[in-house]
């Protein structure tokens, strides 16, 4: 596994807000939608990075 060292992220750009996107406070009923997600999402980067899911 590699190292990774990060400890703050810094976006300065306008964001732009859209109505498609609706935002819901999280809930624990959520937790198995939210980690299914989450893994699909940063799956080929922790391969990349050998970084066992």
């Amino acid at each position: 596994m590699k190292e990774i060292i990060a400890y703050e992220m810094l976006f300065r750009e306008k964001i732009e807000y859209s109505d498609e996107v609706f935002c819901t406070p999280f809930q624990k009923r959520y937790w198995n939608e939210y980690m299914q997600k989450y893994n699909a999402c940063f799956r080929e980067m922790r391969k990349v990075l050998e970084v066992e899911p």
